[in-house]
């Protein structure tokens, strides 16, 4: 899955606050939607999909455990 770099919090009055360190933004106990910013890389793009997987074959890319 690719690496969570960033997020940005929208808050409910429309200001949005940018943080580098994921742990800071969800520590700020701060209301509103958050956004987070992935790094992904050529190395995890799934190599040639098996028939049977369709679409799942980038279920590696998405922020779920197996």
């Amino acid at each position: 899955m690719g690496r969570v770099t960033a997020a940005t919090v929208l808050q409910e009055n429309g200001t949005v606050e940018r943080y580098d360190d994921i742990d800071q933004a969800l520590s700020t106990g701060a209301e509103g939607r958050i956004e987070l910013h992935y790094a992904f890389g050529p190395q995890l793009i799934p190599s040639k999909a098996l028939s049977e997987e369709g679409m799942w074959r980038y279920r590696d890319l998405l922020p779920v455990r197996k």
